[in-house]
């Protein structure tokens, strides 16, 4: 009986939150329910499953806070939680039901990081 609440407990640990402001109001994120962040001026889209929240920041400051969770960028407007990634064509890549451009100058980087994340980052 204890073996399965430790495993709980360290399973909570392990999962990743991000506080973001939306509507002046702080939210807590957890990093896995957050399929891709979109930049559009000013303003970041974060994608969940069933909805997209607008928060102001620089997508730079959200890929440093997001660093060790499996996100990468696919071109300078997308990151994107590698967890997601359903295909990967030649200049883009599909997340759900949305198909994202993958920039030339950042396709190698990303498709080492995606095969990192299926891999368990034991690829050679």
């Amino acid at each position: 009986m204890k073996l399965p609440r430790a495993i709980e407990r360290a399973s909570q640990r392990q999962k990743h939150h991000l506080f973001v402001t939306v509507n002046g109001e702080k939210q807590r994120i957890e990093s896995s329910a957050i399929y891709y962040i979109e930049v559009r001026g000013h303003w970041l889209y974060l994608h969940l499953h069933n909805q997209t929240l607008e928060v102001s920041g620089s997508l730079q400051e959200i890929e440093d806070r997001l660093k060790d969770q499996q996100f990468s960028r696919c071109s300078n407007s997308y990151l994107v939680n590698l967890r997601h990634v359903d295909a990967v064509k030649k200049d883009s890549i599909v997340v759900g039901a949305n198909t994202l451009p993958l920039s030339r100058g950042r396709r190698n980087t990303f498709l080492s990081g995606l095969a990192n994340s299926v891999t368990g980052g034991n690829m050679k």
